[in-house]
């Protein structure tokens, strides 16, 4: 039986157009899969959402839109961007 959890693994910084600073928080899901050999857990889908718990979409390195009523556009430089 597989057991999926998800885990915070990261975060950056995200600049809308206006300069505003949103802090980008990544979450991964990871799945515990049990085979004759013992248990492994294997990499699955990333999440973003914004420290207010928004979803952002990646929309390429360095540039992201926070989806809500209304889109905001995000770039960041930040090294450790998603």
């Amino acid at each position: 039986m597989d057991r999926k959890t998800t885990k915070r693994i990261g975060s950056f910084i995200a600049e809308s157009g206006d300069g505003q600073e949103f802090t980008i928080l990544v979450f991964q899901d990871f799945h515990e899969v049990r085979t004759r050999g013992g248990t492994t857990e294997l990499e699955g889908h990333k999440t973003l959402k914004t420290t207010d718990g928004e979803h952002v979409n990646r929309i390429d390195k360095g540039h992201y839109e926070i989806v809500g009523i209304a889109s905001i556009p995000l770039t960041s430089s930040d090294p450790k961007a998603e």
